[in-house]
């Protein structure tokens, strides 16, 4: 006859749908865009020479430094989250398979011994764990899909301006971009 162990609380998985697809961040080649000339100005020539008009639709030599400043970080940043989103889905597929395997034990699990529910209540916790550093690192990189998709906004909005192509070479000579 076996002993039942009253004093045991098997743990239940808090199953929910606790995470989704990291979000997207929105992106590309900004650098390559802004240097491929999308945005060029003409000069308007009086009397042989090239009069240039700086509008507020036309980038400066500054404007366009600082442009290409910020398309440099955008291209790096989206690097990084695409990286970041890759080990973010491994992450979760490897979880998910840890809770399969949670399922499959808990129902095999002989309740009336102690030394097992102990262990499956220790493998419960450790899953609790990994689900929680997990959509930790979830959130946080969503905190930086945000940033990085008002970065882009923020480019969008000063950034894809018309500009004439010697400031261009100026702005990337001045930054060591050739």
């Amino acid at each position: 006859m076996k002993k039942r162990v009253s004093s045991i609380l098997i743990a239940l998985l808090a199953l929910e749908p606790w995470i989704t697809l990291p979000a997207q961040a929105k992106g590309g080649r900004f650098l390559g865009s802004l240097i491929g000339g999308a945005g060029r100005a003409a000069a308007r020539s009086v009397g042989g020479t090239a009069i240039k008009s700086y509008g507020p639709n036309v980038l400066t030599v500054e404007q366009l430094k600082t442009c290409l400043t910020k398309a440099a970080t955008l291209d790096k940043d989206s690097e990084s989250l695409s990286t970041e989103q890759v080990r973010l889905s491994a992450a979760k597929t490897e979880l998910e398979a840890g809770e399969r395997e949670l399922e499959q034990k808990k129902a095999k699990l002989n309740r009336s011994r102690k030394s097992e529910v102990d262990r499956y209540n220790k493998d419960i916790t450790a899953y609790n764990t990994r689900l929680q550093n997990l959509k930790a690192d979830q959130a946080a990189y969503n905190t930086k899909v945000d940033n990085h998709n008002a970065g882009i906004a923020d480019f969008n909005g000063n950034c894809t301006k018309s500009y004439y192509k010697d400031d261009m070479d100026l702005a990337r000579t001045s930054l060591k971009l050739d």
